[in-house]
């Protein structure tokens, strides 16, 4: 697909997702909450594979995803965003890779009570691949690219997301953000990201059963 047509498409959903919310509105259904999934690091495990294919490729590291303790990580030998953005280019690389343990079931679970756009910020040329990826293994209703516009966009109740510029900017302008643990989120320096953490805006969850138990605590607030 042209580069032009994918950028049509992704606009065209941004369009169909608000018409979508305004008739329901309209037309008095129930207020949705909405619940928007990151999809690297949430949904599907990038890391793990993206260190193998550098091994493949003839280096030499003896890295695991537990010494990746931010994203600017680099070594003598590897510069690990450079090397996940490039993997994210291979469409067999994106629909190979693992889930996220226990979240293929509580997507299902999720999907029963909210309503769910997954959004990512990969590149426009993952399009097919990661929509087919996603179709193979998740329930949800909408899927958006959000590296040109942000995830603060979208009109979300509730983010989970493992990056911690998006959680903060998301708790400081939108609603509650649930911070998917991960190695590179440990680390939190900037006082502002600290501060919602105490303020409970953003909630730190260690894995799928504490994101459904979260989120079910936050909704009968909303």
């Amino acid at each position: 697909m042209k580069p032009e047509y994918e950028v049509a498409l992704v606009i065209l959903a941004f369009i169909l997702l608000f018409l979508y919310r305004i008739i329901r509105h309209l037309l008095k259904y129930p207020s949705l909450i909405i619940v928007g999934i990151d999809i690297d690091g949430v949904l599907g495990e990038q890391v793990p594979p993206t260190l193998d294919r550098i091994r493949k490729k003839g280096i030499d590291t003896k890295l695991t995803k537990k010494d990746i303790i931010n994203w600017d990580f680099k070594d003598k030998t590897v510069d690990i965003s450079k090397e996940i953005e490039e993997a994210l280019l291979d469409p067999t690389f994106v629909s190979e890779m693992p889930v996220v343990i226990g979240s293929i079931s509580a997507m299902k679970q999720l999907q029963e009570d909210y309503h769910l756009v997954v959004a990512t910020a990969r590149p426009l040329e993952t399009l097919k691949a990661t929509k087919n990826w996603l179709k193979k293994n998740f329930n949800f209703h909408e899927f958006v690219f959000t590296r040109e516009v942000g995830k603060t966009s979208l009109s979300l109740n509730i983010l989970i997301d493992d990056n911690l510029n998006n959680v903060t900017q998301f708790a400081s302008s939108c609603g509650n953000a649930l911070l998917f643990s991960q190695p590179w989120n440990q680390n939190i320096e900037n006082r502002r990201t600290l501060e919602l953490m105490q303020k409970r805006r953003i909630i730190r969850c260690e894995n799928w059963e504490e994101v459904l138990t979260t989120i079910k605590a936050l909704a009968k607030r909303l």
